[in-house]
Protein backbone atom coordinates (compact mmCIF):
# COMPACT_ATOMS: atom_id res chain seq x y z
CA UNK A 1 0.00 0.00 0.00
CA UNK A 2 1.34 3.75 -0.74
CA UNK A 3 1.60 6.38 2.43
CA UNK A 4 -1.39 7.22 3.90
CA UNK A 5 -3.42 9.65 1.56
CA UNK A 6 -5.61 12.50 2.93
CA UNK A 7 -9.08 12.77 1.00
CA UNK A 8 -9.04 15.55 -1.38
CA UNK A 9 -12.45 17.46 -2.21
CA UNK A 10 -13.18 15.64 -5.51
CA UNK A 11 -11.90 12.10 -3.18
CA UNK A 12 -15.04 12.82 -0.65
CA UNK A 13 -18.28 13.75 -3.40
CA UNK A 14 -19.70 11.08 -3.01
CA UNK A 15 -21.36 9.14 -6.24
CA UNK A 16 -23.32 6.18 -6.45
CA UNK A 17 -22.68 3.53 -4.56
CA UNK A 18 -21.80 -0.31 -5.55
CA UNK A 19 -25.72 -1.71 -5.30
CA UNK A 20 -24.17 -5.29 -6.87
CA UNK A 21 -23.10 -5.55 -2.93
CA UNK A 22 -26.37 -5.59 -1.68
CA UNK A 23 -28.19 -7.77 -4.37
CA UNK A 24 -25.74 -10.20 -3.91
CA UNK A 25 -26.09 -9.97 0.16
CA UNK A 26 -30.52 -10.08 -0.56
CA UNK A 27 -29.66 -12.95 -2.99
CA UNK A 28 -28.35 -15.13 -0.29
CA UNK A 29 -30.08 -13.98 2.81
CA UNK A 30 -33.36 -14.92 0.27
CA UNK A 31 -32.27 -18.18 -0.16
CA UNK A 32 -32.11 -18.49 3.79
CA UNK A 33 -35.16 -18.29 4.18
CA UNK A 34 -36.42 -20.40 1.22
CA UNK A 35 -34.02 -22.64 3.10
CA UNK A 36 -36.27 -22.08 6.74
CA UNK A 37 -39.23 -23.04 4.53
CA UNK A 38 -38.14 -26.63 2.51
CA UNK A 39 -36.16 -27.77 5.18
CA UNK A 40 -37.42 -25.48 8.78
CA UNK A 41 -40.85 -26.93 8.45
CA UNK A 42 -40.38 -30.80 8.43
CA UNK A 43 -37.20 -30.19 10.99
CA UNK A 44 -39.48 -28.47 13.32
CA UNK A 45 -41.78 -31.14 13.17
CA UNK A 46 -39.54 -33.63 13.53
CA UNK A 47 -37.57 -32.39 16.80
CA UNK A 48 -41.34 -32.10 18.26
CA UNK A 49 -41.82 -35.62 17.37
CA UNK A 50 -38.99 -36.83 19.38
CA UNK A 51 -39.43 -35.18 22.51
CA UNK A 52 -37.53 -31.44 21.75
CA UNK A 53 -39.07 -29.08 23.89
CA UNK A 54 -39.82 -25.72 22.19
CA UNK A 55 -40.56 -26.97 18.42
CA UNK A 56 -44.57 -27.05 18.93
CA UNK A 57 -44.95 -24.38 15.88
CA UNK A 58 -43.54 -25.55 12.72
CA UNK A 59 -42.34 -22.30 11.62
CA UNK A 60 -40.30 -21.38 14.24
CA UNK A 61 -36.91 -21.82 12.06
CA UNK A 62 -39.01 -19.43 9.35
CA UNK A 63 -39.74 -17.04 12.15
CA UNK A 64 -36.61 -17.08 13.67
CA UNK A 65 -34.86 -16.65 10.41
CA UNK A 66 -36.84 -13.81 9.20
CA UNK A 67 -36.05 -11.94 12.28
CA UNK A 68 -32.25 -12.31 12.01
CA UNK A 69 -32.81 -11.11 8.50
CA UNK A 70 -34.80 -7.96 8.88
CA UNK A 71 -32.00 -7.14 11.85
CA UNK A 72 -29.78 -7.88 9.16
CA UNK A 73 -31.19 -5.30 6.85
CA UNK A 74 -31.40 -2.85 9.49
CA UNK A 75 -27.37 -3.06 10.68
CA UNK A 76 -26.58 -2.78 7.03
CA UNK A 77 -28.91 0.81 6.22
CA UNK A 78 -27.71 2.29 9.62
CA UNK A 79 -24.13 1.10 8.74
CA UNK A 80 -24.30 2.09 5.42
CA UNK A 81 -25.37 5.80 6.47
CA UNK A 82 -23.42 6.65 9.51
CA UNK A 83 -20.37 7.81 8.84
CA UNK A 84 -17.20 6.20 8.45
CA UNK A 85 -14.85 8.32 9.08
CA UNK A 86 -16.39 10.21 11.70
CA UNK A 87 -18.25 7.78 14.04
CA UNK A 88 -17.37 4.45 13.55
CA UNK A 89 -13.31 4.62 13.01
CA UNK A 90 -13.05 7.50 16.29
CA UNK A 91 -15.20 4.74 17.96
CA UNK A 92 -13.28 1.87 17.13
CA UNK A 93 -10.87 1.59 20.00
CA UNK A 94 -14.40 1.51 22.69
CA UNK A 95 -16.20 -1.05 20.19
CA UNK A 96 -13.50 -3.33 20.76
CA UNK A 97 -13.49 -2.74 24.38
CA UNK A 98 -16.99 -3.44 24.82
CA UNK A 99 -16.49 -6.25 22.61
CA UNK A 100 -13.85 -7.53 24.72
CA UNK A 101 -16.04 -6.50 27.89
CA UNK A 102 -19.07 -9.03 26.58
CA UNK A 103 -16.48 -11.75 25.65
CA UNK A 104 -15.37 -11.34 28.98
CA UNK A 105 -18.73 -11.61 30.80
CA UNK A 106 -19.18 -15.04 28.96
CA UNK A 107 -15.70 -16.44 29.80
CA UNK A 108 -17.04 -15.18 33.80
CA UNK A 109 -20.66 -16.99 33.19
CA UNK A 110 -18.48 -20.21 31.75
CA UNK A 111 -16.13 -20.68 34.65
CA UNK A 112 -18.92 -20.52 37.35
CA UNK A 113 -20.83 -22.00 35.67
CA UNK A 114 -23.91 -19.26 35.01
CA UNK A 115 -27.06 -20.40 32.94
CA UNK A 116 -25.77 -16.89 31.60
CA UNK A 117 -23.77 -19.03 29.17
CA UNK A 118 -25.01 -21.33 27.02
CA UNK A 119 -22.93 -24.32 25.93
CA UNK A 120 -23.82 -26.92 22.38
CA UNK A 121 -22.17 -29.46 21.14
CA UNK A 122 -18.85 -29.05 23.39
CA UNK A 123 -18.70 -25.36 22.40
CA UNK A 124 -19.80 -22.44 24.91
CA UNK A 125 -20.18 -19.47 22.42
CA UNK A 126 -23.51 -17.91 23.42
CA UNK A 127 -24.48 -15.65 25.83
CA UNK A 128 -28.14 -15.79 27.28
CA UNK A 129 -29.48 -12.40 27.55
CA UNK A 130 -33.02 -12.77 28.39
CA UNK A 131 -35.21 -14.12 25.68
CA UNK A 132 -32.75 -14.83 23.32
CA UNK A 133 -28.83 -15.72 23.26
CA UNK A 134 -25.75 -13.41 21.46
CA UNK A 135 -22.67 -14.58 20.37
CA UNK A 136 -19.84 -12.22 21.59
CA UNK A 137 -17.03 -13.66 19.10
CA UNK A 138 -19.31 -11.95 15.73
CA UNK A 139 -18.92 -8.67 17.48
CA UNK A 140 -15.04 -9.13 18.19
CA UNK A 141 -14.59 -9.86 14.52
CA UNK A 142 -16.19 -6.17 13.89
CA UNK A 143 -14.90 -4.13 16.04
CA UNK A 144 -11.49 -5.85 15.14
CA UNK A 145 -11.36 -4.55 11.59
CA UNK A 146 -12.64 -1.26 12.31
CA UNK A 147 -9.78 -0.84 15.66
CA UNK A 148 -7.18 -2.61 13.01
CA UNK A 149 -8.09 -0.45 10.11
CA UNK A 150 -7.54 3.18 12.44
CA UNK A 151 -4.82 1.62 14.45
CA UNK A 152 -2.87 0.78 11.23
CA UNK A 153 -3.58 3.94 9.80
CA UNK A 154 -3.11 5.83 12.34
CA UNK A 155 0.78 4.21 12.41
CA UNK A 156 1.35 4.72 8.81
CA UNK A 157 1.08 8.44 9.17
CA UNK A 158 3.09 8.39 11.76
CA UNK A 159 5.86 6.34 9.90
CA UNK A 160 5.90 3.36 12.55
CA UNK A 161 4.02 0.96 10.85
CA UNK A 162 6.57 -1.16 10.95
CA UNK A 163 8.34 -0.97 14.51
CA UNK A 164 8.72 -3.90 16.75
CA UNK A 165 6.14 -1.42 19.41
CA UNK A 166 2.93 -2.34 16.35
CA UNK A 167 4.23 -5.75 15.77
CA UNK A 168 3.88 -5.81 19.93
CA UNK A 169 0.48 -4.34 19.79
CA UNK A 170 -1.26 -6.09 17.29
CA UNK A 171 -0.23 -9.90 18.22
CA UNK A 172 -1.32 -8.64 21.94
CA UNK A 173 -4.64 -7.74 20.78
CA UNK A 174 -5.28 -10.32 18.19
CA UNK A 175 -3.87 -12.72 20.83
CA UNK A 176 -6.39 -11.91 23.87
CA UNK A 177 -9.15 -12.01 21.50
CA UNK A 178 -8.54 -15.55 20.39
CA UNK A 179 -7.96 -16.59 24.16
CA UNK A 180 -11.35 -15.54 24.30
CA UNK A 181 -12.40 -17.12 21.19
CA UNK A 182 -10.51 -20.40 20.84
CA UNK A 183 -9.13 -21.17 24.57
CA UNK A 184 -12.38 -20.13 26.51
CA UNK A 185 -15.81 -20.50 24.28
CA UNK A 186 -14.29 -23.50 22.38
CA UNK A 187 -14.51 -22.25 18.71
CA UNK A 188 -11.99 -22.41 16.72
CA UNK A 189 -13.69 -21.82 13.32
CA UNK A 190 -14.22 -17.91 14.64
CA UNK A 191 -10.68 -18.17 15.82
CA UNK A 192 -9.39 -18.77 12.06
CA UNK A 193 -11.76 -16.31 10.93
CA UNK A 194 -9.90 -13.64 13.65
CA UNK A 195 -6.53 -15.25 12.52
CA UNK A 196 -7.57 -14.51 8.66
CA UNK A 197 -8.69 -10.80 9.56
CA UNK A 198 -5.51 -9.95 11.34
CA UNK A 199 -3.14 -11.67 9.04
CA UNK A 200 -4.87 -10.37 5.52
CA UNK A 201 -4.98 -6.82 7.69
CA UNK A 202 -1.50 -7.11 8.87
CA UNK A 203 0.13 -7.48 6.00
CA UNK A 204 -1.38 -4.81 3.35
CA UNK A 205 -0.38 -2.33 6.24
CA UNK A 206 2.86 -2.65 5.09
CA UNK A 207 4.12 -4.30 8.15
CA UNK A 208 7.30 -5.96 8.24
CA UNK A 209 7.23 -9.92 6.82
CA UNK A 210 9.58 -10.98 9.04
CA UNK A 211 6.68 -9.71 12.09
CA UNK A 212 4.12 -11.56 10.45
CA UNK A 213 6.19 -14.88 9.57
CA UNK A 214 7.14 -15.09 13.63
CA UNK A 215 3.08 -14.07 14.47
CA UNK A 216 2.34 -16.97 11.89
CA UNK A 217 4.68 -19.44 13.53
CA UNK A 218 3.10 -18.89 16.80
CA UNK A 219 -0.31 -19.00 15.87
CA UNK A 220 0.23 -22.51 14.01
CA UNK A 221 2.06 -23.26 17.26
CA UNK A 222 -0.37 -22.36 19.51
CA UNK A 223 -3.61 -24.20 17.27
CA UNK A 224 -1.36 -27.39 17.70
CA UNK A 225 -1.15 -26.70 20.85
CA UNK A 226 -4.96 -26.28 21.12
CA UNK A 227 -6.00 -29.51 19.18
CA UNK A 228 -3.49 -31.57 21.47
CA UNK A 229 -4.72 -30.39 24.42
CA UNK A 230 -8.50 -30.44 23.82
CA UNK A 231 -9.42 -34.15 23.50
CA UNK A 232 -12.77 -33.42 21.00
CA UNK A 233 -10.56 -31.24 18.70
CA UNK A 234 -8.33 -34.31 18.22
CA UNK A 235 -10.74 -36.34 17.36
CA UNK A 236 -11.95 -33.95 14.32
CA UNK A 237 -8.57 -34.05 13.38
CA UNK A 238 -8.15 -37.99 13.72
CA UNK A 239 -11.60 -38.03 11.56
CA UNK A 240 -10.80 -36.24 8.92
CA UNK A 241 -7.47 -37.84 7.67
CA UNK A 242 -9.54 -40.74 7.87
CA UNK A 243 -12.03 -39.57 5.52
CA UNK A 244 -8.92 -38.57 3.04
CA UNK A 245 -7.24 -41.52 3.56
CA UNK A 246 -10.23 -43.68 3.41
CA UNK A 247 -13.87 -41.63 2.68
CA UNK A 248 -15.82 -44.53 3.31
CA UNK A 249 -14.41 -44.90 6.55
CA UNK A 250 -16.58 -41.78 7.90
CA UNK A 251 -19.62 -43.35 6.33
CA UNK A 252 -19.14 -46.82 8.55
CA UNK A 253 -17.91 -44.58 11.61
CA UNK A 254 -20.93 -43.94 14.14
CA UNK A 255 -19.18 -41.92 17.13
CA UNK A 256 -19.97 -38.67 18.00
CA UNK A 257 -17.32 -36.74 16.29
CA UNK A 258 -17.50 -38.45 12.51
CA UNK A 259 -21.26 -38.26 13.05
CA UNK A 260 -21.71 -34.40 11.38
CA UNK A 261 -19.52 -34.80 8.90
CA UNK A 262 -21.32 -38.23 7.68
CA UNK A 263 -24.20 -36.63 7.62
CA UNK A 264 -23.44 -33.56 5.70
CA UNK A 265 -21.04 -36.02 2.91
CA UNK A 266 -24.40 -38.01 2.49
CA UNK A 267 -26.65 -34.93 2.51
CA UNK A 268 -24.24 -33.30 -0.25
CA UNK A 269 -24.35 -36.61 -2.27
CA UNK A 270 -27.53 -37.39 -2.28
CA UNK A 271 -28.40 -34.26 -3.54
CA UNK A 272 -26.75 -34.95 -7.23
CA UNK A 273 -27.06 -32.58 -10.15
CA UNK A 274 -30.21 -30.69 -9.08
CA UNK A 275 -31.38 -32.15 -5.95
CA UNK A 276 -34.21 -33.62 -4.42
CA UNK A 277 -36.63 -30.92 -4.42
CA UNK A 278 -38.58 -29.01 -1.55
CA UNK A 279 -39.79 -31.19 0.50
CA UNK A 280 -38.36 -34.36 0.01
CA UNK A 281 -35.11 -34.19 2.35
CA UNK A 282 -34.40 -36.71 4.64
CA UNK A 283 -30.74 -36.20 5.55
CA UNK A 284 -31.37 -32.29 6.30
CA UNK A 285 -35.14 -32.68 8.26
CA UNK A 286 -34.04 -36.07 10.56
CA UNK A 287 -30.61 -37.08 10.62
CA UNK A 288 -27.95 -33.99 9.81
CA UNK A 289 -26.78 -31.85 12.94
CA UNK A 290 -27.60 -27.78 12.41
CA UNK A 291 -29.20 -28.12 9.61
CA UNK A 292 -29.90 -24.31 8.76
CA UNK A 293 -27.05 -22.67 10.75
CA UNK A 294 -23.40 -24.67 10.66
CA UNK A 295 -24.31 -26.85 7.83
CA UNK A 296 -26.78 -25.44 5.79
CA UNK A 297 -24.50 -25.23 2.48
CA UNK A 298 -24.93 -29.09 3.32
CA UNK A 299 -28.59 -28.47 3.59
CA UNK A 300 -28.62 -26.65 0.52
CA UNK A 301 -26.27 -29.63 -1.59
CA UNK A 302 -29.36 -32.25 -0.78
CA UNK A 303 -32.18 -29.79 -1.86
CA UNK A 304 -31.09 -27.97 -4.71
CA UNK A 305 -27.73 -29.87 -5.68
CA UNK A 306 -24.81 -29.18 -7.29
CA UNK A 307 -26.56 -26.41 -8.82
CA UNK A 308 -27.34 -25.12 -5.60
CA UNK A 309 -23.61 -25.28 -4.21
CA UNK A 310 -22.25 -23.58 -7.17
CA UNK A 311 -25.05 -20.53 -7.09
CA UNK A 312 -24.11 -20.44 -3.39
CA UNK A 313 -20.14 -20.39 -4.12
CA UNK A 314 -20.44 -18.04 -7.32
CA UNK A 315 -22.81 -14.98 -4.99
CA UNK A 316 -19.78 -15.47 -2.75
CA UNK A 317 -16.90 -14.97 -5.45
CA UNK A 318 -19.17 -12.26 -6.48
CA UNK A 319 -19.09 -9.87 -2.91
CA UNK A 320 -15.33 -10.74 -2.86
CA UNK A 321 -14.88 -9.77 -6.39
CA UNK A 322 -16.31 -5.85 -5.38
CA UNK A 323 -14.65 -5.76 -2.02
CA UNK A 324 -11.62 -5.98 -3.97
CA UNK A 325 -12.46 -4.04 -6.43
CA UNK A 326 -13.65 -1.54 -3.91
CA UNK A 327 -10.55 -1.64 -1.93
CA UNK A 328 -8.30 -1.09 -4.84
CA UNK A 329 -9.96 1.95 -5.76
CA UNK A 330 -9.99 3.75 -2.25
CA UNK A 331 -7.26 6.33 -1.74
CA UNK A 332 -7.92 6.54 1.89
CA UNK A 333 -5.99 3.64 4.00
CA UNK A 334 -7.95 3.19 6.53
CA UNK A 335 -11.23 2.89 4.21
CA UNK A 336 -9.22 0.81 2.23
CA UNK A 337 -8.11 -1.45 5.13
CA UNK A 338 -11.58 -1.76 6.48
CA UNK A 339 -12.90 -3.66 3.28
CA UNK A 340 -9.92 -5.84 2.98
CA UNK A 341 -11.19 -6.77 6.93
CA UNK A 342 -14.52 -7.15 5.41
CA UNK A 343 -12.68 -9.63 2.58
CA UNK A 344 -10.69 -11.40 4.78
CA UNK A 345 -13.76 -12.02 7.42
CA UNK A 346 -16.88 -12.69 4.65
CA UNK A 347 -15.02 -14.79 2.15
CA UNK A 348 -12.46 -16.37 4.73
CA UNK A 349 -15.59 -17.63 6.84
CA UNK A 350 -17.42 -18.53 3.89
CA UNK A 351 -14.32 -20.70 3.14
CA UNK A 352 -13.71 -22.33 6.00
CA UNK A 353 -17.41 -23.50 6.45
CA UNK A 354 -17.77 -25.00 2.94
CA UNK A 355 -14.18 -26.71 2.97
CA UNK A 356 -15.46 -28.05 6.64
CA UNK A 357 -18.58 -29.58 5.41
CA UNK A 358 -16.92 -30.72 2.18
CA UNK A 359 -14.24 -32.52 3.99
CA UNK A 360 -11.16 -30.29 2.88
CA UNK A 361 -10.18 -29.25 6.04
CA UNK A 362 -11.06 -30.91 9.93
CA UNK A 363 -15.12 -30.18 10.68
CA UNK A 364 -15.19 -26.91 12.62
CA UNK A 365 -18.13 -25.37 13.72
CA UNK A 366 -19.06 -21.59 11.91
CA UNK A 367 -21.63 -20.27 10.36
CA UNK A 368 -21.87 -19.23 6.53
CA UNK A 369 -22.50 -15.66 6.12
CA UNK A 370 -25.87 -14.87 5.26
CA UNK A 371 -27.24 -17.91 5.08
CA UNK A 372 -26.74 -19.79 8.48
CA UNK A 373 -29.73 -19.05 10.86
CA UNK A 374 -28.44 -16.97 14.18
CA UNK A 375 -29.32 -13.20 15.01
CA UNK A 376 -25.90 -12.17 15.67
CA UNK A 377 -23.71 -13.77 12.82
CA UNK A 378 -26.20 -11.80 10.34
CA UNK A 379 -26.32 -9.07 12.02
CA UNK A 380 -22.56 -8.31 12.48
CA UNK A 381 -22.22 -9.84 8.50
CA UNK A 382 -24.52 -7.12 7.21
CA UNK A 383 -22.81 -4.20 8.88
CA UNK A 384 -19.62 -5.09 7.91
CA UNK A 385 -20.85 -5.49 4.01
CA UNK A 386 -22.89 -2.11 5.15
CA UNK A 387 -19.47 -0.55 5.73
CA UNK A 388 -18.26 -1.34 2.35
CA UNK A 389 -21.45 -0.45 0.86
CA UNK A 390 -21.01 3.36 2.21
CA UNK A 391 -17.50 3.60 1.36
CA UNK A 392 -17.78 2.48 -2.39
CA UNK A 393 -19.18 6.04 -2.58
CA UNK A 394 -15.92 7.12 -2.41
CA UNK A 395 -13.77 5.34 -4.91
CA UNK A 396 -11.71 6.52 -7.50
CA UNK A 397 -13.52 6.21 -10.90
CA UNK A 398 -12.37 3.22 -12.52
CA UNK A 399 -10.45 4.20 -16.05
Amino acid sequence: MSPAVKKTDAAQRAHRPDYRLLIFMLLLMSLSIVMSVVVGVRRAAYMHNVGYLGYENNYIFLRDQLIAVAMGLTGFFLAAKISVNKVWLKAAGWLLLAALFINLALAAAIWSGSGLAHCSRGACRWLNVGLTTVQPAEFLKLALVLFFAMFFARRREEGSVTDLKTALWVMAVAGLSLFFVVVVQSDLGSGLSIAAITFVMWILAGLKLRWVAIAGALAIAGAALMILVAPYRMRRVTTYFETVGAPTSVLTNYSDDAYQLRQAMVAIGSGGLLGVGAGNAVQATSYLPEPLSDAVFASIGEVFGLLGCLLVLILFGLIGWRLLAIANLLDNDAERLIVAGAFAWLIGQALINIMALTALIPLTGITLPFLSSGGTSMLTSAVMLGLTFQLSKYTRRAK
